[in-house]
This record gives C-alpha cells, structure tokens and sequence, in this order.
C-alpha cells in the first residue's frame, strides 16, 4: 500500500491551494499542467488533481510551484511517482497524480514546513 511507502505524514490542503509543473531550465517557462486542487501535501511530495497529458515528456527535468492565497513555492524539483487516471465511471477527465520532491535547499526545506504548518486546520 502506497501510504506505508511514505516517509512522512500527508496533510490536506486548504482550499485554493494550486500547483504548476514546468520543466526546468525552459525560458521562458514552459508549463506542462496547471492544477486546481492540491489534495494533500508533506515534507517529501504531495498528490493533486489536474487536467492534462496521460503520458508525461520522457527525459526532461520537471520543477513545481505551489500557489495559494498566502504563499508561493517555487522551482522545486520534483519527480512523479503515480499518475491515476478517473474511474470509469466518472465523466470528469481529472486525473490524480502524486510526486516526490527531489533535492531542496534549506530554505526551500523551510518554505515547505511553513507552509505545511499552515495547512493544518
């Protein structure tokens, strides 16, 4: 089971909590989905809801930016490690997909804790 897998607890998220995924060192940025809905986040990834791409650019560094009402993260590096595409039954095209953060800075490190620490109700 994927939860006995994580090295750290997911909390869910506020609402109007986003993320957008980008490749790395695009100029300008080239953003490859926008999500509306971060379900759940933690020190090592975090699983959203998007509209997008079913196969993901083989090859190609992807970084994320967390968006909310009161803070912004940016340029974290980041790898997907599931990709869940809707039931069968649902005529939503949403997807679900889960990510692991890779190498943060300390202060990329820090951000992310503040903002977790924000998210708990």
């Amino acid at each position: 089971m994927q939860d006995e897998r994580r090295k750290h607890e997911r909390i869910p998220t506020k609402s109007n909590t986003s993320a957008m995924i980008t490749e790395e060192d695009v100029a300008p940025s080239s953003v490859i989905v926008f999500s509306s809905d971060i379900i759940d986040i933690s020190e090592s990834g975090l699983g959203f809801r998007y509209s997008g791409p079913e196969k993901w650019p083989a090859n190609i560094d992807l970084t994320l930016e967390i968006i909310d009402d009161e803070k912004y993260l940016g340029n974290i590096p980041i790898q997907i490690i599931a990709d869940t595409p809707p039931s069968d039954e649902e005529n939503d095209p949403v997807r679900r997909i889960g990510v692991s953060f890779g190498e943060l800075s300390e202060e990329q490190k820090e951000d992310l804790k503040r903002f977790i620490d924000c998210q708990i109700l």
